[in-house]
Protein backbone atom coordinates (compact mmCIF):
# COMPACT_ATOMS: atom_id res chain seq x y z
CA UNK A 1 0.00 0.00 0.00
CA UNK A 2 1.27 3.11 -0.29
CA UNK A 3 2.11 5.56 2.46
CA UNK A 4 3.01 8.85 0.87
CA UNK A 5 2.72 10.88 -1.72
CA UNK A 6 5.84 13.52 -1.49
CA UNK A 7 6.54 16.26 -4.99
CA UNK A 8 10.13 15.22 -6.08
CA UNK A 9 12.72 17.65 -8.64
CA UNK A 10 11.34 18.02 -11.92
CA UNK A 11 8.11 16.33 -12.59
CA UNK A 12 8.81 13.71 -10.73
CA UNK A 13 6.19 12.66 -8.03
CA UNK A 14 8.04 10.26 -5.00
CA UNK A 15 5.59 7.14 -4.44
CA UNK A 16 6.53 5.48 -1.29
CA UNK A 17 5.14 2.18 0.10
CA UNK A 18 5.85 -0.11 2.84
CA UNK A 19 8.22 -1.68 1.29
CA UNK A 20 9.80 0.42 -1.22
CA UNK A 21 10.45 3.94 -3.09
CA UNK A 22 9.35 4.70 -6.63
CA UNK A 23 8.51 8.27 -8.87
CA UNK A 24 6.29 8.56 -11.34
CA UNK A 25 7.11 10.87 -14.30
CA UNK A 26 5.39 13.02 -17.18
CA UNK A 27 3.27 15.90 -18.17
CA UNK A 28 0.67 13.66 -19.21
CA UNK A 29 -0.83 10.84 -19.47
CA UNK A 30 0.99 9.58 -22.87
CA UNK A 31 4.39 10.17 -21.28
CA UNK A 32 4.05 9.02 -17.59
CA UNK A 33 6.71 6.12 -16.53
CA UNK A 34 7.40 4.96 -12.77
CA UNK A 35 10.52 3.98 -11.68
CA UNK A 36 12.27 2.93 -8.54
CA UNK A 37 13.92 4.56 -5.92
CA UNK A 38 14.03 1.69 -3.91
CA UNK A 39 12.83 -2.32 -3.74
CA UNK A 40 14.37 -2.53 -0.17
CA UNK A 41 13.49 0.28 1.93
CA UNK A 42 9.70 2.37 1.80
CA UNK A 43 8.15 5.24 4.03
CA UNK A 44 6.23 4.69 7.73
CA UNK A 45 2.83 5.20 7.12
CA UNK A 46 2.63 9.55 7.43
CA UNK A 47 5.90 10.40 7.77
CA UNK A 48 7.08 11.02 3.88
CA UNK A 49 7.23 14.89 3.79
CA UNK A 50 8.97 17.78 1.54
CA UNK A 51 11.40 19.75 3.20
CA UNK A 52 12.48 21.04 0.09
CA UNK A 53 13.77 17.54 -0.61
CA UNK A 54 11.77 14.40 0.37
CA UNK A 55 12.35 13.24 3.65
CA UNK A 56 10.76 9.96 5.42
CA UNK A 57 11.26 7.76 8.27
CA UNK A 58 11.71 3.93 7.59
CA UNK A 59 11.85 0.97 10.24
CA UNK A 60 15.75 1.69 9.74
CA UNK A 61 15.54 5.23 10.51
CA UNK A 62 14.98 8.68 8.91
CA UNK A 63 17.08 9.24 5.64
CA UNK A 64 16.59 11.66 3.30
CA UNK A 65 16.63 11.41 -0.80
CA UNK A 66 19.02 13.48 -2.95
CA UNK A 67 18.41 13.67 -6.75
CA UNK A 68 22.00 12.88 -8.19
CA UNK A 69 23.97 14.94 -10.88
CA UNK A 70 24.30 11.73 -13.00
CA UNK A 71 20.59 11.13 -15.62
CA UNK A 72 18.92 12.82 -12.80
CA UNK A 73 18.37 9.45 -10.32
CA UNK A 74 17.83 9.89 -7.19
CA UNK A 75 20.08 8.48 -3.85
CA UNK A 76 19.22 7.91 -0.49
CA UNK A 77 21.19 9.01 2.68
CA UNK A 78 19.92 8.17 6.23
CA UNK A 79 20.14 10.97 8.91
CA UNK A 80 19.35 9.06 11.73
CA UNK A 81 23.23 6.93 13.08
CA UNK A 82 23.81 9.20 15.74
CA UNK A 83 20.45 8.32 17.58
CA UNK A 84 19.88 4.86 16.22
CA UNK A 85 20.04 3.23 20.00
CA UNK A 86 17.19 5.61 20.37
CA UNK A 87 14.61 5.71 17.22
CA UNK A 88 14.83 2.03 16.15
CA UNK A 89 12.89 0.32 18.69
CA UNK A 90 10.16 3.15 18.62
CA UNK A 91 9.94 3.05 14.77
CA UNK A 92 10.07 -0.92 15.29
CA UNK A 93 7.48 -0.97 17.47
CA UNK A 94 9.87 -3.12 19.79
CA UNK A 95 11.25 -2.59 23.33
CA UNK A 96 14.44 -0.72 24.03
CA UNK A 97 16.66 -2.85 26.18
CA UNK A 98 19.63 -0.24 26.44
CA UNK A 99 17.93 2.40 28.19
CA UNK A 100 19.91 6.01 28.06
CA UNK A 101 21.12 4.93 31.98
CA UNK A 102 22.97 2.09 31.17
CA UNK A 103 21.03 0.25 33.39
CA UNK A 104 19.81 -2.60 31.59
CA UNK A 105 15.97 -4.26 31.76
CA UNK A 106 14.93 -7.42 30.67
CA UNK A 107 12.89 -6.51 27.02
CA UNK A 108 10.09 -8.33 29.05
CA UNK A 109 9.48 -5.83 31.81
CA UNK A 110 6.21 -3.99 30.13
CA UNK A 111 6.79 -0.89 32.88
CA UNK A 112 9.90 0.20 31.38
CA UNK A 113 8.57 0.38 27.91
CA UNK A 114 4.96 -0.03 26.83
CA UNK A 115 4.01 -1.73 23.69
CA UNK A 116 2.58 1.82 22.32
CA UNK A 117 5.99 3.07 21.22
CA UNK A 118 5.46 3.25 17.40
CA UNK A 119 5.03 6.30 14.88
CA UNK A 120 2.03 8.72 14.48
CA UNK A 121 3.03 10.78 11.91
CA UNK A 122 5.52 13.57 10.96
CA UNK A 123 5.13 17.08 10.26
CA UNK A 124 7.41 20.01 8.86
CA UNK A 125 8.45 23.45 10.58
CA UNK A 126 9.93 24.93 7.80
CA UNK A 127 10.66 27.88 8.91
CA UNK A 128 12.88 26.13 11.22
CA UNK A 129 13.92 23.77 9.20
CA UNK A 130 12.83 20.68 11.28
CA UNK A 131 11.27 17.41 10.65
CA UNK A 132 9.06 16.36 14.15
CA UNK A 133 8.35 12.73 14.19
CA UNK A 134 5.48 12.10 16.85
CA UNK A 135 5.23 8.63 18.72
CA UNK A 136 2.50 6.82 20.50
CA UNK A 137 4.70 7.03 24.27
CA UNK A 138 4.33 10.50 23.84
CA UNK A 139 7.82 11.10 22.87
CA UNK A 140 8.46 14.00 19.71
CA UNK A 141 11.56 13.33 18.21
CA UNK A 142 12.57 16.73 15.90
CA UNK A 143 15.02 16.74 13.49
CA UNK A 144 16.60 20.48 12.72
CA UNK A 145 18.94 20.26 9.49
CA UNK A 146 21.77 23.30 10.45
CA UNK A 147 23.58 25.13 8.47
CA UNK A 148 24.75 25.15 4.74
CA UNK A 149 25.92 21.93 4.70
CA UNK A 150 22.56 20.65 6.69
CA UNK A 151 24.12 18.22 9.45
CA UNK A 152 21.39 16.89 12.07
CA UNK A 153 20.98 18.07 14.73
CA UNK A 154 18.28 15.92 17.13
CA UNK A 155 15.82 17.32 20.55
CA UNK A 156 13.49 14.82 21.95
CA UNK A 157 10.90 16.12 24.12
CA UNK A 158 7.04 14.91 25.06
CA UNK A 159 3.74 15.88 23.79
CA UNK A 160 0.94 16.39 26.12
CA UNK A 161 -1.14 13.29 25.86
CA UNK A 162 -5.20 13.83 27.81
CA UNK A 163 -8.10 11.85 27.85
CA UNK A 164 -11.34 11.81 26.73
CA UNK A 165 -13.41 10.41 29.17
CA UNK A 166 -17.33 11.29 30.42
CA UNK A 167 -20.50 11.91 27.86
CA UNK A 168 -21.98 15.20 27.24
CA UNK A 169 -22.72 17.24 30.10
CA UNK A 170 -19.90 16.35 32.21
CA UNK A 171 -16.44 17.58 32.77
CA UNK A 172 -14.54 16.64 29.10
CA UNK A 173 -10.70 16.49 29.19
CA UNK A 174 -9.71 17.24 25.54
CA UNK A 175 -8.42 13.94 23.55
CA UNK A 176 -5.04 12.89 22.06
CA UNK A 177 -4.15 16.99 21.97
CA UNK A 178 -1.07 17.34 19.74
CA UNK A 179 1.04 20.70 18.81
CA UNK A 180 1.37 20.86 15.40
CA UNK A 181 2.71 24.18 15.05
Amino acid sequence: PVTGLVRMSGTALGVFCRGSISTVTGTNIDNYSATLISGAEGAIEYTAVDIGQPLYCSNKGISLIDQTAAYGGFLGGRLSEAITPWLLPRVQRTRNPLPASGLIYPSTDSTFFGANVGVLFATVCRSKNQYRLYFEDGSCLTLTLQGAAREPAFTIQRYDKWSMTGAIGEDVKYANFLPLA
